[in-house]
């Protein structure tokens, strides 16, 4: 197809490259279809699920026993109804479609370096058990203050929405000082709680790339300046890899 088109005549590169061409644009358009349909999906199935989750929790809410409500404020109720189902809906947003498509994409990698160079394709993955058991030690941590945030968050909003449905009663008192404080203190307590988060979140999120960038990329490197010596492999080859 290049030599038609460099060195043949207009009409035959024309000819020649027309049917290409259509053939890309056709894949293009059906790309874009396909993710078009799959987004609406992906979309329509989050939605459906956070809705039904949010009528299930306030089902259990309307089950519980009165001492229940005694022993917790509706503000911090009401609170934990909307903010974990919306937590759940953030995750629930991109999580599965990132998962299969990250999953394809990793399976599809494999096994083309696979085929280029199995020995390169073997120290490439020599650091996937450590990052397994990093990334799930990242999600515990990440979980467990989770809990905690959403039950800060929680006492926040209860602070704020009793002192504003009974704006009233707190002007009357002149108690405004006294709300504001106690606001200000939940609100400290809650970002004690993020940045407790924080600190081990990124700790262990370096950890992973220090981990990667010792057991892969170095090992990685010499073997393949190693190869490239010997004259198993060619630079070009090595950066296709």
């Amino acid at each position: 197809l290049l030599d038609t088109a460099v060195q043949g005549t207009p009409s035959a590169a024309a000819s020649a490259l027309l049917p290409w061409a259509c053939l890309y644009f056709g894949a293009a358009l059906y790309s874009y279809a396909a993710n078009v349909v799959a987004g609406i999906l992906f979309a329509l199935a989050r939605w459906n699920m956070s809705m039904a989750m949010r009528q299930r929790l306030f089902k259990v809410l309307l089950q519980q026993e009165i001492a229940f409500f005694d022993q917790n404020s509706s503000g911090a109720l009401v609170s934990r109804l909307t903010n974990d189902t919306d937590q759940m809906q953030n995750v629930l947003n991109r999580a599965p479609e990132t998962l299969v498509t990250n999953l394809l994409r990793c399976i599809i990698s494999l096994v083309m370096m696979a085929q280029r160079h199995g020995p390169l394709t073997a120290i490439s993955i020599i650091s996937l058990p450590f990052s397994f058991f990093l990334v799930k030690k990242t999600g515990q941590v990440v979980g467990r203050y989770g809990v905690m945030q959403n039950d800060a968050l929680a006492r926040v909003n209860a602070v704020a929405s009793e002192a504003i449905a009974n704006a009233r009663a707190v002007q009357v008192a002149g108690a405004e000082d006294t709300e504001k404080q106690e606001y200000g203190s939940a609100i400290a307590k809650y970002l004690s709680v993020i940045k407790q988060t924080l600190y081990k979140e990124t700790a262990l999120r370096f950890l992973y790339l220090l981990v990667n960038d010792a057991c892969t990329d170095v090992p990685l490197m010499c073997y393949a300046c190693w190869l490239i010596a010997q004259g198993h492999v060619s630079i070009g080859q090595f950066y296709t890899f």
